[in-house]
């Protein structure tokens, strides 16, 4: 099984962060006006949709348990 190259994983993490930047400013933007009072009859919520569109959920990793979360608290 062939792994990506170290020049396609760079890319993909470059194309990640810049989602990431994007969905951030959008989500930024929204927060901003809405505690301003802008509600833009309802329009101004199409910047959340948005940015939870735009952030790259799959490039984040699955959550790690702890490890020892199994065992008991000790006395």
């Amino acid at each position: 099984m062939a792994s990506a190259s170290p020049r396609t994983r760079t890319a993909s993490s470059r194309t990640a962060f810049g989602r990431a930047a994007a969905a951030l400013l959008l989500f930024s933007a929204w927060m901003g006006l809405l505690f301003a009072g802008f509600l833009l009859h309802g329009a101004l919520h199409l910047l959340l949709v948005a940015a939870s569109w735009l952030f790259p959920w799959r490039s984040l990793s699955p959550p790690v348990t702890p490890a020892g979360r199994d065992e008991p608290p000790p006395d």
